[in-house]
């Protein structure tokens, strides 16, 4: 898998990646505009799909694949299903942060992962998932919307998210 790494820093050793926020953000505009819908297990054709053309429904983890690839112009190739994007932080040493810091609007894009072992027993829908924060707003594709943002409260799901920093902000 390709990973083009930011060089560690004294203040920030561990990884991170270089993300384009505006470029991520025009991609859930076009995915929105495409009115692209949410099912289960729907995968982009490929990591250059065009919304609404190629594909026109995506799920979580099938959106934050070609979304991150595409926010990296082609830097970064993160493998699909939620499960295993969760290991691909924690192997790379993607720096693991509270489920409040995602409350901040800081410029620092996050990824937020709720796994099948941390779910409600016997619940009804979301059983896994996989969302981007930036500025306490998600930016994801989930049930009944498609891709989307909304508001991090840091409550149901969220709560029991682990949180990694894909980006940073040095001071």
């Amino acid at each position: 898998m390709t990973l083009k790494l930011v060089p560690s820093s004294p203040a920030y050793p561990w990884a991170s990646v270089a993300v384009d926020d505006d470029a991520l953000l025009d991609y859930l505009a076009k995915c929105v505009a495409a009115k692209i819908g949410y099912r289960l297990g729907a995968k982009a054709p490929a990591l250059n799909a065009r919304p609404g053309e190629d594909f026109t429904t995506i799920d979580c983890s099938g959106f934050a694949r070609v979304a991150l690839h595409y926010a990296t112009h082609g830097g970064v190739l993160m493998p699909d299903g939620s499960a295993n994007q969760y290991e691909w932080c924690v192997k790379h040493g993607m720096k693991q942060l509270s489920v409040e810091s995602a409350k901040l609007c800081d410029g620092v894009l996050r990824v937020a992962f709720l796994l099948e072992r941390d779910a409600d027993p016997g619940a009804v829908g979301v059983q896994r998932h996989v969302a981007f924060v930036l500025d306490a707003q998600t930016i994801e594709s989930c049930g009944r919307r498609g891709p989307c943002r909304r508001e991090w409260t840091g409550e149901g799901w969220q709560a029991k998210s682990h949180v990694f920093a894909l980006t940073r902000r040095d001071a």
